[in-house]
């Protein structure tokens, strides 16, 4: 499976004496940016919750969608809008940067009027993670550092600064946060903080709908949930949620083995066939044909399982990947 970086962000607004037509989201990283409207940085995916099975997986219980709105398991209702535009913020943008934040102003289809409930879900896709998720030395260990409703820890920040100020007395107080990382079940736990609320397997061909791409090619890899709660988050720093994940690697046979396994094996075969005097064209060039064809093969398996996490890989590239995933998911559809 290859590994795509998705930052999903679910939001259940009440709007109270004021309607709500726009809102902000600070993000601890940078997206990827990109040209095509296929791979787009930042979507909205709230429809995609109006599907009942989608909407069942992402709240944990049975749901009736009627249009846009989801009735839940105990009678309630709640209504799912969607964003229509996103705006990075421009005029602050070199001070976000230097402090390694982004801040995204997403605009409403429809206003949400005072005194009600909407639900929102948008996804980025986070170009540059630094502390967010940060490999150890030669990529043998890794650490998650998620922080919701704190923006004093960004590099930079001194107290004092306007931006950050404003910015902490505009941020919302969160009354139920519910945090969610999914990763390769080889990378192995080895910390976790605050204790998790639980670890599960996450399935991946349930989840493809939502995702819309085939989550593996081949149905082999696993993936796991790490799920955190917490409540009552505040708003200005004084109780903020800091979820912090340590990893080390499962001991497996290096990435390159298959290819190079494979390699040895075309050239063994080459060498036996000569000396047992088999003609070059009938024998030994079908023979090096398939190795060089299965070596590649491998090569190139390698590159798209590795191609977020790996540095100066060509964006076409990338895009290109999520492109086959999505048309091999959309094909898996069609034949059910």
């Amino acid at each position: 499976m290859r590994r795509v970086l998705y930052f999903d962000v679910g939001i259940k607004f009440v709007a109270q004496s004021h309607p709500i037509s726009k809102f902000q989201v600070l993000l601890p990283f940078d997206v990827e940016t990109s040209d095509v409207a296929a791979v787009p940085s930042a979507e909205d995916i709230s429809a995609r919750i109006t599907n009942e099975r989608v909407g069942s997986l992402i709240f944990g219980e049975p749901v009736t969608a009627v249009g846009t709105t989801l009735r839940l398991a105990d009678g309630s209702t709640l209504p799912v809008a969607a964003v229509k535009a996103f705006e990075k913020e421009a005029a602050d943008a070199k001070e976000l940067s230097r402090a390694r934040m982004s801040l995204w102003t997403c605009r409403l289809s429809s206003r949400l009027q005072a005194n009600t409930t909407g639900y929102v879900r948008i996804r980025f896709r986070p170009g540059r993670g630094d502390r967010t998720w940060v490999w150890g030395r030669s990529r043998r260990s890794a650490l998650i550092d998620l922080r919701v409703n704190e923006p004093r820890d960004a590099i930079g920040y001194t107290g004092q600064d306007a931006l950050f100020r404003d910015l902490e007395r505009r941020t919302a107080s969160i009354s139920k946060l519910n945090a969610l990382v999914i990763l390769p079940s080889w990378l192995e736990n080895t910390q976790a903080s605050p204790p998790l609320r639980y670890v599960r397997l996450f399935e991946g061909a349930t989840w493809e709908p939502y995702l819309d791409r085939a989550v593996d090619l081949r149905r082999t890899d696993k993936m796991l949930i790490y799920h955190w709660r917490d409540e009552a988050i505040a708003p200005d720093g004084t109780r903020p949620f800091r979820g912090f994940l340590a990893f080390g690697l499962e001991p497996r046979w290096p990435g390159w083995f298959a290819p190079i396994a494979t390699s040895l094996v075309t050239a063994g075969i080459v060498v036996a066939a000569v000396g047992s005097g088999l003609s070059l064209p009938t024998f030994v060039l079908p023979t090096l044909s398939i190795g060089l064809a299965v070596t590649v093969l491998a090569l190139i398996e390698r590159l798209r399982s590795n191609v977020d996490l790996l540095r100066r890989v060509p964006g076409w590239l990338k895009r290109l990947f999520i492109r086959i995933e999505a048309a091999t998911y959309r094909l898996r559809a069609a034949r059910t």
